[in-house]
């Protein structure tokens, strides 16, 4: 059923940030991350379709404005309910398998990208994640159902930002799959835009890669050997820890709503 599946990648964002505000728009080498994260996913070749998915309030309207400028259609919806917002933007479409983007990842790589759907699909999978790569340069992959089945069940939709934490804590419950990666790619690494620290990892190394003539790109395999030859930069951020999922967020599902 899977052979001609339509792959649509969610892009979210807000402008709101409490460790570094507005890092959406925040120029690093030469242009606003977010729209650097545009262009890197329009290089994976299995993506029919890139939305980008915000919220209705009137701060994030110069990132809708962003994406109107790289040719990607917006949809805005709840701020907290950032599964509702996912959903919203495929509700009626022909949305088979969602691609969960994370503003923050903005080194996003095309072609593990195109190969974790590849694994997808092989696998009959309901969710695949390439973990294995350093943060920051990753994306999910999820059946359209399994997302609207946890927002069916979830007991508490404003915590479906940590999305991830629902699919691992029921994982007796799903298909799920690891995509395979190369050794060499598989760091421990933080490469996600969050803090100030981050900026200065990623800027150091988008200049870099500019500076090489691969400003847009670049692959896993330039990223490994930009900082295997420059060991101290992954210091500027080595203290940064990933925010946990809030203990307070009830990430339980009840399944007698999904009947």
């Amino acid at each position: 059923a899977h052979v001609s599946a339509s792959v649509w990648a969610l892009v979210v964002a807000r402008f709101a940030s409490s460790r570094l505000p507005g890092k959406a728009l925040i120029d690093i080498a030469g242009g606003p991350a977010l729209g650097h994260l545009f262009d890197r996913l329009k290089q994976a070749s299995c993506i029919d379709k890139i939305v980008f998915c915000t919220t209705t309030e009137d701060e994030d309207d110069p990132l809708a404005a962003l994406a109107a400028a790289h040719d990607i259609d917006c949809y805005r919806g709840p701020v907290e309910d950032v599964l509702g917002r996912m959903l919203g933007a495929i509700e009626g479409q022909p949305a088979d398998i969602v691609l969960r983007v994370t503003g923050d990842d903005i080194l996003v790589d095309p072609e593990y990208v195109d190969s974790a759907v590849a694994h997808h699909l092989a696998t009959n999978a309901e969710y695949t994640d390439l973990k294995a790569l350093p943060s920051g340069t990753e994306v999910e992959v999820f059946d359209a159902d399994l997302l609207r089945t946890i927002w069916t069940a979830a007991r508490d939709r404003d915590g479906t930002e940590y999305l991830t934490t629902y699919v691992v804590e029921h994982r007796d419950q799903f298909r799920i799959a690891s995509a395979a990666v190369e050794p060499r790619h598989a760091h421990d690494w933080r490469l996600t835009l969050d803090t100030p620290e981050d900026l200065t990892v990623e800027s150091g190394l988008l200049e870099a890669m500019k500076s090489k003539g691969k400003a847009l790109d670049y692959r896993l395999d330039d990223i490994v050997a930009y900082f295997e030859q420059h060991r101290d930069a992954l210091k500027a951020n080595a203290e940064v820890r990933q925010r946990q999922t809030p203990i307070e967020v009830d990430v339980g599902l009840n399944w007698a709503d999904v009947r």
